[in-house]
């Protein structure tokens, strides 16, 4: 009987470890969850930026042609 309460009791020990790895892992989990939702967030605003300026070069180039042509017409 003493042997039997003594394996409980490990055994009972073992879990409380197990759930306190658990709980750990879980908010590690959740901490890379938030991580990867900002780096998402991150490249949205970078590809909109990209698209932006992307627009402002080819705005830029179109005027550069105008006045090529302005001045091969000169």
């Amino acid at each position: 009987m003493v042997a039997s309460h003594k394996n409980e009791q490990a055994l009972i020990n073992d879990c409380k470890v197990m759930i306190g790895k658990i709980w750990d892992n879980a908010q590690n989990v959740k901490s890379a969850i938030r991580m990867a939702a900002n780096e998402v967030d991150k490249i949205t605003e970078l590809q909109r930026r990209v698209k932006d300026e992307q627009g402002k070069v080819a705005s830029r180039r179109e005027e550069e042609d105008d006045k090529r042509g302005t001045i091969a017409v000169l």
